[in-house]
């Protein structure tokens, strides 16, 4: 969030940076099974994160994902010496 700012009277109020006062956020309600919504609270513990930013992550990660294979590129993994392809559909 934005940095702290004290004013005479004692009160705090909150300074935005630039970046959050031009991103407009919104409050979502989703649906998903128990077991997939303890999984990702897990991975985003795992991360540090909280679920909101791990979903942002998510987002980017698919987004970039999707960039790369629609102009060409390739996903690749390579375990143990031996390269596949990950085909996303």
């Amino acid at each position: 969030m934005g940095e702290k700012d004290e004013v005479e009277d004692g009160a705090e109020t909150e300074i935005e940076t630039r970046e959050e006062s031009e991103r407009e956020r919104v409050r979502v309600a989703i649906n998903m099974v128990r077991q997939d919504f303890d999984e990702l609270k897990r991975l985003a513990q795992e991360d540090g994160e909280t679920v909101s930013g791990y979903l942002r992550k998510a987002l980017a990660t698919e987004r970039y994902l999707k960039d790369r294979t629609r102009s060409g590129g390739r996903i690749l993994v390579e375990e143990d010496g031996i390269q596949r392809e990950i085909v996303f559909r």
